[in-house]
């Protein structure tokens, strides 16, 4: 449950901190903005991943 409204899903794809054949990572975080998205997944993965490619609402 968000304090600041209502929540959107997130779809992140990423690349592993481990390299697997050029295979990306994806999460799905619930958050209202793509800010908070973004920081969401950076808290949640930390250590995890080196870069993220890209950040953009589920299903649009």
């Amino acid at each position: 449950m968000s304090i600041y409204g209502p929540t959107k899903t997130w779809k992140i794809v990423y690349n592993p901190k481990v390299l697997d054949g050029g295979k990306m990572g994806v999460a799905f975080v619930e958050a209202e903005n793509k800010h908070v998205a973004m920081y969401t997944f950076q808290q949640q993965y930390a250590g995890q991943y080196s870069t993220i490619d890209s950040c953009t609402e589920f299903g649009k």
